[in-house]
């Protein structure tokens, strides 16, 4: 029987030396990877990190950022805060005649019409202060005027206003009047002269006092007339 022939010691020094080259290098790549793994964070960490600051930074700024809701909700108080402190004439209670003084007199004087005295046909505009007693913001105020050519006992007509408009006159003919005060926004009191018996106009010693009140809805009178 033949055998199989064997490899002299040449050859099969050889076929070893063939065979270390192909094993080495693949350890040395498996080598190399363990290292360059262990050295360099994986790339799925680091994008995972740079996109939870993304988020969180992304988020802050949404939250620091205020919605339209909101700005619409301080907008909306400022203006009901700011709309009520600046128009006060809504209130119809607190509203203003648009009359001056002297305006509201002249339109008074259309209402009463010329002095009912003989010889004297106007009321004297010319020497009147229609600023003393009126108001057009009271709720009562006045002007009083004293016919032409007055002397210290001349009657005179006392016309009476509301907000600035002409409302009547205290009485229905011109009286001699002394003071006239103010006693709250809507009342005032008016002194009336007169002589008692016996005594001259110079030395007139009689005194009634009337209150005339705006009501809401007219004046209202109380007191004594002479």
């Amino acid at each position: 029987m033949r055998t199989a022939p064997h490899l002299n010691r040449r050859a099969r020094t050889i076929l070893c030396a063939v065979a270390c080259a192909s094993v080495l290098p693949l350890t040395a790549c498996a080598g190399g990877d363990d290292t360059a793994d262990a050295a360099a964070p994986s790339l799925s960490a680091v994008e995972e990190t740079s996109s939870i600051a993304t988020t969180t930074t992304a988020d802050t700024k949404e939250s620091a950022k205020p919605t339209c809701a909101e700005n619409e909700s301080e907008t909306a108080q400022t203006e009901a805060t700011t709309g009520a402190a600046s128009n006060p004439g809504d209130d119809g209670d607190a509203r203003c005649g648009d009359m001056t003084a002297e305006e509201a007199m002249y339109a008074g004087l259309e209402e009463v019409g010329p002095p009912p005295f003989d010889g004297r046909d106007n009321w004297s505009t010319e020497y009147a202060d229609p600023t003393a007693g009126y108001d057009p913001c009271a709720d009562l105020s006045w002007i009083s005027l004293l016919p032409d050519m007055p002397t210290g006992s001349t009657p005179a007509v006392v016309m009476l206003y509301h907000k600035g408009e002409y409302v009547g006159t205290t009485t229905a003919e011109p009286r001699w009047t002394g003071r006239i005060e103010r006693d709250s926004d809507s009342q005032i009191t008016v002194e009336y002269i007169y002589a008692k018996d016996g005594e001259p106009l110079g030395l007139a010693s009689g005194r009634t006092y009337a209150t005339f009140t705006w009501n809401g809805d007219k004046v209202v009178m109380e007191g004594e007339l002479p």
